[in-house]
């Protein structure tokens, strides 16, 4: 595993621009490993001198404000490039190791921001930052006894999130906002690459759901997304055996592609067991 001066998570050439994320991930995943499926000879394949605690409080600049790596200017260290898809996995952390007050100070930062992360300035100009609304539905479920009374609210979310699994799977293209002519709509749009695997916080968020107030359409979600996740490049890796949604980890976090192959280790039992094909 590679790692930084802190101890915290970086790509193999060191970049740290997905070190929260990263860490909120392996954290849950490794926790996943270990509590849900007593799964200790993976968890021993990737001892860190780290602890989750310790990683967040790193990542934690001040209360419920993320930076992407602390020791990484000028973008990695600033909170205003700290984007949904860092924080989302902070969530799911917290609803793993019940830390409910780091979960309540990470929620109430992002009300007071009118329900948007961070990530309000690229380039040396402002913008407008991701939207947080459609994360509610994993502050609640990773809320333990605090959120139940908002229970019913996640088959409002939960459906949010299948209809976005299913618009992805039967409309295979991506928007191409860095080719895009807008008075050519044939730019619009590109075909979806079998390159295009980064599903990371889609099976954390999948698999959150599966052990935090589960619901009917969160199973179902599961089911799909195990069932129908297309094939990828990852597929020609030993790694994948087989399932698409495991093949889609394996690649992302290749040596090939500048990863961690110990973080497919921990996603390995979690994706055969609960999102088979």
């Amino acid at each position: 595993m590679k790692t930084d001066a802190n101890g915290l998570i970086v790509t193999q050439t060191g970049d740290g621009g997905d070190t929260c994320a990263e860490e909120g991930r392996f954290w849950f995943l490794y926790w996943f490993n270990f509590v849900v499926q007593s799964n200790y000879m993976i968890v021993h394949k990737v001892p860190r001198d780290m602890k989750p605690g310790k990683a967040m409080n790193l990542l934690e600049i001040s209360p419920g404000v993320y930076v992407r790596n602390p020791l990484q200017g000028p973008n990695n260290n600033d909170p205003r490039q700290t984007s949904r898809d860092q924080l989302i996995p902070i969530i799911f952390f917290c609803a793993a190791y019940k830390d409910y007050k780091r979960l309540g100070r990470l929620f109430l930062k992002v009300l007071s921001r009118g329900m948007f992360a961070q990530n309000s300035y690229k380039d040396g100009k402002t913008k407008l930052p991701d939207q947080m609304i459609t994360t509610l539905g994993y502050f609640i479920r990773a809320g333990g006894m605090y959120t139940a009374l908002f229970y019913p609210l996640l088959l409002l979310f939960d459906s949010i999130d299948l209809l976005g699994c299913l618009i992805w799977l039967l409309f295979p293209y991506t928007w191409n906002s860095e080719l895009l002519i807008w008075n050519k709509p044939s730019t619009w749009l590109t075909p979806r690459s079998p390159g295009d695997v980064d599903d990371n916080n889609h099976d954390i968020i999948i698999l959150g759901a599966y052990i935090f107030k589960p619901t009917l359409i969160s199973e179902l979600h599961r089911f799909v997304w195990g069932r129908f996740r297309p094939s990828n490049l990852g597929n020609a890796l030993l790694e994948s055996r087989g399932n698409n949604c495991l093949a889609a980890m394996a690649w992302y976090h290749s040596i090939k592609n500048d990863g961690n192959p110990e973080i497919t280790e921990l996603y390995t039992r979690p994706i055969l067991q609960y999102m088979k094909k």
